[in-house]
């Protein structure tokens, strides 16, 4: 049989994709790969398989790029979403076969392994320079213990210390929803992320029926300023339609100390207090910034502004939990709030939120009683200004 000639790229070592394949993935997985060349079954997604482990085995056997991924934490992220953004492009075109099912769960398992590693999969120099060839017999000079302690913990900080924040380009979340009021309803959503400068503007608009001629909609936006704790409110409007029926308008005025109701009533205003709209971008603030944040059992407190009220909202994160959507399994993390649901007052919103997309929220539930809630589910990868969907940029031509 002629020798298939080597498909995992940037592979300059003497390893062949065999041995490649079962450091990274295992003995099982080979085969698996086998038996799919068999059915004729491997092409575009066997590439990107291929290109995921090129791209973990050129930085394991490359000390020069270990280092220069430690002294760069948002390069290694960009990375590592890249690899992930390879593999949800895989898992869209299983189509269900089992066997790719088995590969991308041992090549996830990699790719976590490959975020985790960090300093801990990292080339250490213990000799001192001018380095001295050891055949030569003459004794090697060491890095000093002291030296070498400093270089390790200073590697190892390099490795956990979390990507600087930046604010994202305006983006766009798109959603199909389905939900029950009077009766089953359907319809779509969209959340508009807009950032200019200092200042953005985040825009919900939700609706019942077709977008063109929506039997209710409502429109929810919030403008205001960045800064070092998140989002600033400035403004909140709410724009209600529906049928047969008059336009409602309500408004919130964040105004230095003092929050405007749309009621007319005049509030204190709390420390990062947050509108019904800029609420789940800073909860994604929060999240980027604060990941331990996102663990099952933590709470987090948000103060709201309401069009008829202010309070101290709760939200718990009760599990983590992969969703399945158009483009792929996405794994999340599931905050519900914790109050109880009272008819005919506030509403309230489940959110899941999804770290390889940046701590976006893939799906929200809102809910105004258990038999009255629309449920919005993301229908497409993020759409971001001047850019491909989020994480396309990396996917191989």
């Amino acid at each position: 049989m002629t020798a298939r000639l080597r498909e995992i790229p940037y592979n300059y070592t003497s390893f062949s994709d065999r041995e490649i394949v079962i450091r990274l993935l295992g003995a099982d997985a080979w085969s698996v790969l086998n038996t799919l060349r068999g059915e004729r079954r491997t092409g575009r997604s066997a590439r990107m398989l291929f290109e995921v482990l090129g791209d973990i085995w050129v930085v394991r056997r490359n000390p020069y790029l270990e280092d220069d991924l430690l002294d760069n934490p948002k390069r290694r992220q960009m990375l590592v979403e890249a690899l992930q953004h390879r593999l949800r492009e895989i898992e869209v075109r299983r189509q269900g076969n089992e066997l790719v099912g088995q590969l991308l769960e041992a090549a996830g398992r990699a790719v976590r392994e490959f975020e985790a590693a960090g300093a801990s999969a990292m080339f250490m120099e213990d000799q001192a320079s001018p380095k001295k060839c050891p055949q030569l017999g003459a004794p090697l000079p060491l890095v000093p213990l002291p030296d070498a302690v400093a270089n390790a913990a200073s590697a190892t900080a390099a490795a956990s210390a979390p990507a600087a924040f930046e604010w994202p380009p305006s983006t766009r979340l798109s959603y199909k929803l389905h939900g029950n009021y009077r009766g089953e309803v359907v319809g779509g959503a969209q959340v508009e992320w807009v950032r200019v400068a200092s200042r953005y503007q985040v825009h919900l608009d939700v609706w019942v029926g077709s977008q063109a001629a929506p039997l209710v909609g409502r429109r929810m936006s919030s403008d205001g300023e960045l800064g070092t704790d998140g989002l600033t409110p400035r403004r909140y409007d709410e724009e209600t339609r529906a049928l047969f029926r008059e336009l409602r308008r309500r408004t919130i005025v964040f105004d230095g100390e003092r929050v405007l109701l749309a009621n007319g009533k005049q509030h204190e205003r709390l420390a990062g207090m947050q509108d019904a709209a800029s609420q789940f971008v800073q909860l994604t603030w929060l999240f980027t910034t604060q990941p331990q944040l996102l663990k099952v059992g933590q709470r987090i407190e948000l103060p709201l502004a309401l069009p008829n009220n202010v309070d101290r909202w709760s939200y718990e994160v009760i599990e983590e939990v992969v969703l399945a959507t158009p483009f792929g399994l996405v794994p999340t993390f599931h905050l519900r709030p914790r109050r109880e649901l009272r008819p005919n007052r506030d509403l309230v919103a489940d959110a899941w939120f999804a770290p390889t997309l940046q701590y976006l929220p893939v799906r929200l539930l809102i809910r105004q009683d258990e038999a009255t809630y629309i449920d919005m589910m993301i229908d497409r990868l993020p759409q971001q200004e001047a850019t491909a969907p989020l994480a396309a940029a990396s996917a191989p031509r």
